[in-house]
């Protein structure tokens, strides 16, 4: 059984994993009356983690 999650463990970040998993940030324009802004959604954990590791500052 430890065997198994060890397995389960070592395949959470494959390389579909991280892509998939920093696809859910979200940069959108917002325009709300005269004003527009870019918005960006606060990474989780897990994709700050991805972030750091790459050097890609948000």
């Amino acid at each position: 059984m430890e065997r198994l999650k060890w397995q389960h463990e070592a395949r959470q970040w494959t390389f579909k994993a991280v892509v998939d998993r920093l696809s859910a940030i979200r940069f959108q324009r917002v325009k709300i009356a005269n004003t527009e802004f870019d918005q960006v959604t606060q990474p989780d954990n897990d994709q700050q983690r991805i972030l750091d590791l790459l050097g890609v500052k948000l």
